[in-house]
């Protein structure tokens, strides 16, 4: 199962990623209704920068969470920290991104692929 852009899971095999990980990227597309952020750099390998488009990250109760295409949550991160977040320690992999202030989903669900 993956975590579709509503917040559903929906079943889906699951992609072969080995041949991504040399790819320029994924396209952000930060004027699609809903988009609060964006991830740089995607592939990504140690860390990753959260680009927010709006004032959520100022909050001490956003969080982000990264979780794998199972919905199994690997990482969750609050508040200021939320922007510069560390993924040395996460399996290369796909993963689903989220924005959550005050415990609810926040816009948009992003991908996130994780290359050694």
């Amino acid at each position: 199962y993956v975590l579709s852009k509503d917040g559903l899971l929906e079943y889906s095999a699951i992609p072969d990623t080995t041949n991504l990980c040399n790819t320029s990227g994924t396209e952000d597309r930060p004027h699609e209704t809903g988009q609060i952020f964006s991830i740089r750099p995607n592939p990504a390998s140690q860390f990753i920068h959260i680009q927010w488009y709006t004032a959520v990250e100022t909050t001490a109760k956003a969080e982000v969470v990264i979780s794998n295409l199972q919905g199994i949550e690997m990482l969750r991160v609050k508040g200021t920290d939320a922007s510069n977040i560390s993924v040395a320690h996460l399996p290369a992999g796909m993963y689903m991104v989220q924005a959550l202030v005050n415990s609810l989903r926040k816009g948009n669900v992003s991908k996130l692929l994780i290359c050694r």
